[in-house]
Formats: structure tokens, sequence, C-alpha cells
């Protein structure tokens, strides 16, 4: 069993895992030069890149228009790695802010559809 087939016992496809995990190094670079971080960070990056991109990067490819397999889905893996500390933290901020009061998601849907307040 080689790597591939590891990957793909996961679900993933080896080539954007990859992707993903150049992401991460590269966010892990970039983050490194403004501000110092520890080992433990960077390789958590780095995996969170690898495994953000093998599982969400075919959900973006849902709505892009190109083949699902080339070099525009190892590019979005790519991107996917490199933002996706980004995008868990934003989900974890909106996950607290809506524990902190659940209401304030409708009244915000309601502000936004026109309706008023209940």
């Amino acid at each position: 069993m080689d790597a591939a087939d590891i990957a793909a016992s996961l679900g993933v496809k080896l080539s954007t895992a990859l992707a993903g995990l150049a992401g991460g190094v590269a966010r892990v670079v970039f983050l490194g030069q403004s501000n110092p971080i520890g080992w433990k960070r960077a390789v958590g990056l780095v995996l969170m890149g690898a495994l953000s991109a093998g599982y969400l990067t075919p959900l973006v490819m849902l709505a892009m228009p190109a083949p699902a397999d080339g070099p525009v889905e190892r590019a979005m893996g790519f991107v996917v790695g490199l933002l996706s500390m980004t995008l868990v933290e934003l989900v974890l901020r909106f996950a607290d802010w809506l524990r902190e009061d659940p209401g304030r998601l409708l009244d915000l849907l309601r502000r936004r559809s026109g309706g008023g307040a209940p």
C-alpha cells in the first residue's frame, strides 16, 4: 500500500493534500517572518493545511467551472492550505459569537431580509 492508496482510503487525493501541505508551509514561512511561532504551532499549521485541502478542496471545486482533477484543483488545494487556519479561526469566532447569544443570528437574518423586529 503506497501513499496514494492510504490517502484514497482516507477519502482525499494525495496531490491535493500535498498542495495543501505546501500551502501550510508557505503560511508558516510568511507568518514566521512577522511573528515568531513555535515548532508545535508550525507543525499544526502545516498539518491543518494538508487536512483542510484534502477535505475542503473538492467542495470548492464543485463551485468552479474547471475539471475536478487537474492544475486548478491543486492550485485551490494550495490556497485552501494557505488559508485554512484563518478559516478555522473565523469559524471558531463565529461559533463563540453565536454561543454568547444565539438570537443574534436570527436578528441579523431578519435585518438582512428586510424583516422588522419580531
